[in-house]
């Protein structure tokens, strides 16, 4: 079969060609019919560091609040989330005779002047905001577009050097690193603990509409986030294994879905990312509910079937956070069209949730399961230091960036493929050789390889807990910190060829920078990168597997770029 890609500035497909593929190596048509906010108010993770007059140029004092940080710099609980806090831990005093002030870190001129002007507007006056309008700052150079932001840090790269300082027009202190050493090194300061930006959207819906105790272990910080950390790593450690099964067989269903939905020109329809999200999500809540919930039958997807809810529920969501988060946070004054939109995808969502949640907790009050047969969500259950809140956001919050990233790393992987056909025919070889994935060596370095030059989150955040050096400027905490692993993924230095997708590097070399694996940069960088890069490897060597076996993948359109609004679409 052949699919020939292409993706549109909306994230979409274009019509792709589809042609069965036979083991003798000829290709025959099979014709099928084509199927028809402004006083703002921060969250406890927005840290502001004390004053000091050369180095921070607002005279604000930080409020303190007073609760012991001993364990962790930052924690959640007693602390009222719209004011600053400020990290309590014993810092180095600045030394002008050792290192360079933060005022001297290179930076555009003109935002930081403007930072004066928009300093006095509070509804603007926070980090975050000054993060998300790096990402899509058109006014900065020219030839930047709405859809690749990393044109703009290669330029950054070239006029600044390694490290750059940003201070406005959207309030705040924001530092880029631009090199993947210092990167590395701030994951070595930053303890057991980092801190990152979340979605103030989301987290207001959950603290304040929901009244949740904890907005979810996606967007929480300090001790008990670490606490529920360690506690998916070993859950996803002991279910993974029991899912290859299950993926398999819906990515033996997905395969047959691409027959029914090609056209006469072998072409599937323009919306053929959503069949891959369908795909995605069915993996997904298998992993969490150890059961198949019926995404990819068509009959079980009609407007008002629980299934096509939870799919346009994630969706919408998705697109609701997106639109609440970029640009001027005026849900936080009235009642905006994205607004309503995230509460009424989220309380879908979370409503159908909560049915599995409930039917879970029936069930295991009945009887209890034999450990090699409990679902994710019964582990969670059962564990005494999850509450059952805790459980539900963990849910929600792999189901909200698990099924975009997982169906976006298909969408880059699929078009890798199609433009590389010798890499293609390789694979091709080693999939009809061989059944067991774990044994599938080249599989696993086309998968690197492809979320290397294409990353479904291509850009990380940081909140600086304490005063750190960077590149020997003096840089206070409560300054956010951007990492660009898209930018690091295809820099000359750290990979040969850069640009090119040459799976075979990664069999041939022990890819390693100062003790860091390369391996693991599309995951993240630091103690808060993805704990399910095993379970990623094996839903994408599953799905590519099944589709390589039986299908030719080509493309014969433009460059496929990527979108840079939170989640990289192609």
């Amino acid at each position: 079969l052949v699919i020939n890609m292409q993706f549109s500035r909306i994230g979409r497909f274009k019509p792709i060609f589809l042609r069965n593929r036979l083991h003798n190596n000829h290709y025959v048509t099979n014709t099928k019919a084509e199927l028809a906010d402004g006083n703002p108010r921060t969250t406890p993770q927005e840290v502001i560091a004390p004053k000091i007059s050369p180095v921070n140029p607002r005279n604000e004092q930080p409020r303190l609040i007073d609760v012991g940080f001993n364990t962790s710099p930052l924690t959640n609980k007693n602390v009222d989330p719209f004011h600053h806090i400020v990290n309590l831990d014993s810092v180095p005093k600045y030394d002008p005779s050792q290192y360079l002030s933060f005022d001297a870190m290179p930076g555009p001129k003109l935002v930081r002047y403007c930072a004066k002007l928009w300093n006095i507007i509070p509804l603007t006056r926070n980090q975050d905001r000054s993060i998300k309008q790096v990402l899509r700052a058109d006014y900065l150079y020219g030839y930047l577009n709405w859809y690749n932001s990393i044109p703009l840090f290669k330029r950054m790269v070239q006029e600044y050097g390694a490290v750059l300082r940003i201070q406005g027009p959207f309030g705040g202190d924001l530092v880029i690193m631009l090199l993947l050493e210092d990167a590395i090194k701030l994951s070595q300061k930053e303890g057991p603990h980092p801190i990152r930006f979340c979605f103030h959207s989301l987290r207001h819906y959950r603290l304040k509409n929901k009244q949740y105790q904890h907005p979810g272990p996606f967007f929480s910080c300090g001790v008990e986030w670490k606490k529920m950390r360690d506690i998916l790593d070993g859950t996803l450690q002991v279910v993974v294994p029991r899912q290859i099964a299950t993926v398999k067989n819906a990515s033996k269903e997905f395969v047959q879905r691409i027959a029914q939905i090609r056209n006469r020109q072998d072409e599937v329809p323009i919306t053929f990312n959503t069949e891959i999200d369908k795909w995605s999500l069915e993996c997904v809540c298998a992993l969490l509910f150890n059961k198949r919930c019926g995404f990819l039958e068509t009959s079980s997807l009609s407007a008002s079937s629980e299934s096509d809810r939870i799919l346009g529920a994630v969706t919408g969501l998705i697109d609701a956070i997106r639109r609440c988060e970029f640009g001027v946070p005026l849900w936080k004054l009235m009642g905006t069209p994205a607004w309503k939109k995230l509460v009424m995808h989220s309380d879908t969502l979370e409503s159908a949730v909560n049915k599995y949640v409930s039917k879970a907790k029936e069930s295991l009050r009945q009887t209890k399961p034999a450990p090699e047969k409990e679902s994710f969500l019964e582990m969670l259950l059962t564990n005494e230091n999850v509450s059952t809140e805790n459980a539900l956001t963990t849910l929600l919050d792999m189901l909200l960036i698990g099924v975009h990233s997982l169906s976006h790393a298909v969408g880059f992987l699929l078009y890798h493929l199609s433009i590389n056909p010798n890499v293609q025919k390789k694979l091709y070889k080693e999939v009809c050789a061989e059944e067991d994935l774990q044994k599938m060596s080249f599989m696993r370095v086309c998968i690197r390889e492809s979320l290397r030059l294409k990353q479904p989150i291509p850009v990380l955040n940081r909140v600086l807990a304490k005063d750190t050096i960077i590149r020997n400027y003096y840089v206070p905490k409560g300054t956010s910190v951007l990492i660009s692993t898209q930018l690091y993924g295809i820099k000359q230095e750290y990979f040969e060829n850069a640009l090119q997708f040459k799976p075979d590097r990664w069999l041939n070399d022990e890819m390693k920078l100062g003790g860091y694996d390369l391996n693991s940069l599309p995951y993240g960088v630091g103690g808060r990168a993805c704990f399910a890069q095993q379970l990623v490897e094996m839903q994408l060597s599953s799905l590519l597997a099944e589709i390589i076996r039986k299908y030719r993948v080509e493309y014969h359109y433009g460059v496929i770029k990527s979108t840079s609004t939170m989640l990289a679409a192609p």
